[in-house]
């Protein structure tokens, strides 16, 4: 979240004048190409932060857009509560990132050694 607020005024920038598609995508294959050089590119622990921070600079493209949504989507007396609903789903997605790996890895003994 230290990037949010840099890259908040170009991320606005980017939805406002290019539309919502284009922030929406963009936020995603950013998110995605950090997500993957975080997890495949797993060599280190700076390929890992440098996973992190790509990932981290589309955020506030994916974030910014539930308000963008509502403005062009719902009526004036809607708006609030679909801003609002859009937010929490964001969070609610982060949520069921970290309970389903709780449910699919029961333990974990450590790093293993491919060599043995």
């Amino acid at each position: 979240m230290a990037l949010y607020l840099p890259m908040n005024f170009p991320c606005v920038y980017v939805v406002e004048n290019y539309g919502l598609r284009v922030g929406v995508v963009g936020g995603i294959l950013i998110t995605t190409l950090g997500l993957w050089l975080r997890v495949f590119i797993n060599q280190s622990f700076y390929a890992a932060l440098t996973g992190q921070i790509v990932m981290a600079l589309g955020q506030p493209l994916l974030y910014n857009s539930p308000a963008k949504v509502t403005t062009n989507w719902f009526p004036q007396k809607e708006r609030s509560m679909a801003t609002m609903i859009g937010t929490q789903m964001a969070i609610f997605g982060i949520f069921i990132g970290y309970l389903l790996p709780g449910i699919f890895v029961s333990s974990y003994d450590g790093p293993q050694d491919l060599n043995d």
